[in-house]
């Protein structure tokens, strides 16, 4: 198809979607075509590259760890202190979004095999120095406290689940999928989104990932439990949310938390809108509010009878990769405590 037709179609998503949904080597059907993603795109009014961080996940507790800056030395991870001395990957924050291939095998017209996609990986909370505290409550439940800590324009971020061989000069990335064989540098010749020849021949590789703002409520229980346990929680608590507050079910969402020192996991809980929509300020601020979710999420768990757990209770289609760690009596079992 000529490169005219591919510069008329131009898609919107919001970058948490687009992350995975639009990245290299993705297929995107719109107008009775298929679009082919093959470059990351560059603000073409500065000289500078993308914006850049760096993530490395603990070899022994396996939580991700964040850097805005290159780490030359060793560092103890956030969660559980473990000394980290190798393994940090470079990121692109790709705010400028993805451009088409410029060969025309790269739109064709859309037949009846799926497109390709890659996945989103987990959402990972990163807190941020320049964040507003609104305060911290502790609500008692059966002489059991759980505290809630918020925060507005708080930090998360969400990482495509592939991993990129990608040009600097002109933003040209292959994926580990596209790739026969994997190496750490790739030479390879190759056209930029112009269709000329680019300058440039070495591909490093890269991830890619998008840091976001919203408000945020931390919910640290008296009690300790296991991933297995709080994972399968945090769902319960979340549709449970949507429920009390008679929302969407996409309009919060969470993760969860190591604190620092230790391997003990809290929940996170944020708007899933830019600069927040007020869900979450209800839950943190109003005691009737969140022991309304916590009752909720109980019953959820207690009154289903599936085994280990159902789209009733905690599956849905957000979170099948962790269907297998879902589990309601686990959730049952942790919030009896609090009932």
């Amino acid at each position: 198809m000529a490169n005219d037709t591919k510069q008329t179609v131009e898609l919107q998503r919001d970058l948490q979607l687009g992350i995975s949904e639009y990245a290299p080597g993705a297929e995107v059907v719109a107008d009775g075509n298929v679009y082919r993603s093959r470059y990351i795109a560059k603000d073409r009014r500065k000289t500078a590259d993308w914006e850049i961080c760096y993530t490395v996940e603990c070899p022994n507790c396996k939580i991700t760890n964040f850097s805005k800056k290159p780490v030359e030395s060793e560092q103890p991870c956030v969660a559980c202190g473990t000394n980290i001395d190798s393994g940090w990957k470079k990121n692109i924050i790709p705010r400028k979004g993805f451009i088409v291939g410029a060969d025309d095998s790269d739109v064709v017209p859309a037949g009846s095999r799926k497109p390709r996609k890659y996945h989103r990986g987990d959402i990972i909370y990163l807190g941020d120095a320049e964040r507003h505290e609104l305060g911290q409550r502790i609500f008692e439940f059966n002489g059991r406290q759980v505290i809630l800590r918020s925060t507005a324009n708080d930090s998360l971020m969400i990482s495509c689940d592939a991993e990129f061989s990608v040009c600097s000069f002109c933003g040209y990335a292959k994926s580990r999928k596209e790739q026969k064989k994997w190496e750490f540098v790739v030479d390879e010749r190759h056209s930029n989104s112009y269709g000329q020849n680019c300058t440039n021949t070495k591909l490093y590789p890269h991830r890619l990932s998008h840091i976001f703002k919203t408000d945020v409520v931390q919910l640290i229980f008296a009690d300790d439990a296991d991933y297995g346990t709080m994972l399968p929680t945090l769902y319960a608590l979340l549709r449970a949310a949507s429920l009390a507050l008679d929302i969407e079910s996409t309009d919060i969402n969470g993760c969860l938390y190591a604190s620092a020192g230790n391997v003990r996991y809290s929940i996170i809980l944020y708007d899933n809108v830019p600069g927040g929509a007020g869900h979450i300020h209800r839950i943190a601020t109003d005691e009737n509010v969140f022991r309304n979710i916590i009752r909720k999420a109980y019953e959820l768990c207690n009154d289903c009878e599936c085994s280990p757990s159902c789209y009733k209770c905690l599956r849905d289609y957000y979170n099948q990769e962790v269907h297998s760690v879902l589990n309601r009596k686990a959730v049952v079992a942790f919030l009896e405590q609090y009932m």
